[in-house]
């Protein structure tokens, strides 16, 4: 392989290790924001929801908050009420199945949910 082929592949290659470390770097500081989001949030008095499974929330989860799997639709409804509006913080192991959720409750008309990514990102936010 000539010498400027060579030199050429590693420059790419370098230069594709720095974006992902830049984009891996963006991410993190991205999912601390959204989860001190979360905690201003929770300290102004919204409803907080662990969607997770029965057995990831017997594992470890925020004090005083209700465990309501992120399939069952009707009882995120019954829990959190009728008005629509109302401040609710959900969150389950990496944001994806809360992602889920605010968008099942969006589409039935409530609008002030928020997806609080996964429950480590909340605690280490919070230290």
């Amino acid at each position: 392989m000539p010498f400027n082929q060579r030199s050429f592949l590693q420059l790419s290659g370098l230069l594709l290790l720095l974006s992902l470390l830049l984009s891996a770097c963006d991410s993190s500081a991205e999912r601390k924001e959204i989860s001190l989001q979360a905690w201003q949030m929770i300290d102004d008095g919204a409803l907080v929801i662990d969607v997770r499974s029965p057995k990831e929330y017997a594992e470890g989860h925020l004090e005083a908050v209700p465990n309501i799997p992120h399939d069952d639709i009707a009882e995120l409804i019954k829990v959190i009420g009728n008005n629509k509006s109302r401040p609710v913080v959900l969150y389950c192991r990496s944001g994806h199945r809360a992602g889920v959720s605010q968008e099942a409750l969006a589409e039935v008309g409530y609008t002030n949910v928020f997806n609080g990514l996964g429950l480590s990102n909340l605690q280490s936010a919070r230290r």
